[in-house]
């Protein structure tokens, strides 16, 4: 049997998520492009969940919204986190998002922000040009597009993940359970756990509501 999407608290909300939705929010995230991807199909998903049923759930997405607004996504030893920047709505048991830039976030601005985050040749050409074509033809019918589109660049990630790496263990150098914070070569790092963490417990180290978790080195 299905579980519809719900409200769980003032201003938390599930969804179960099946396969096809866990390959659309389970991308290597290595950089804001790819980051940015994963914000606006949850966003996509999450504003049409009234309408969703999943029969086969392997995983499930959580949004919180607080002072610091996140969206989880959960499956199988694996949770990942990044920040949401943009304001929540719940309106007649629908959710809607709203950016600073340009208000109420509707499809055809996800569907611009998207097919712009995936062309690659846009993204990494050596001029600015033909990025700025693009967003300046879609700003001509979407004004404050540009502004939407610089909250996603400039945005803080806040990105963690859980992992149980069973193929990669190597002592306390990569534990088998472990917290990858940041997403970059050259910003991440891992803190190693000494336990499998559930939903839950992952949720609660970020939520700045309840009481702080404390680091001790093994000795």
């Amino acid at each position: 049997m299905s579980k519809e999407w719900q409200f769980k608290v003032s201003k938390d909300y599930d969804l179960d998520i099946d396969s096809q939705l866990k390959d659309l929010f389970f991308i290597p995230v290595r950089n804001k492009m790819d980051q940015a991807l994963v914000l606006l199909n949850a966003i996509k998903i999450l504003r049409v969940a009234h309408k969703i049923n999943i029969n086969d759930p392997v995983g499930k997405l959580v949004l919180k919204v607080s002072k610091m607004s996140r969206i989880t996504f959960c499956i199988e030893n694996k949770i990942v986190s990044l920040a949401l920047p943009f304001y929540v709505k719940n309106t007649d048991g629908r959710l809607e998002f709203e950016s600073k830039s340009i208000g109420v976030i509707d499809s055809v601005s996800i569907s611009n922000a998207i097919a712009i985050f995936s062309n690659e040749t846009l993204i990494e050409a050596d001029c600015i040009s033909a990025l700025a074509d693009e967003v300046l033809d879609i700003a001509s019918y979407k004004p404050g597009f540009w502004g939407f589109i610089r909250e996603l660049l400039l945005m803080e990630d806040g990105y963690v993940r859980f992992d149980r790496d069973e193929d990669r263990v190597n002592g306390h150098y990569h534990p088998l359970d472990h917290l990858d914070v940041f997403y970059s070569n050259k910003a991440t790092f891992k803190l190693g756990l000494r336990a499998h963490l559930d939903e839950s417990q992952f949720l609660d180290i970020l939520d700045i509501g309840t009481e702080c978790h404390y680091l001790n080195k093994l000795t």
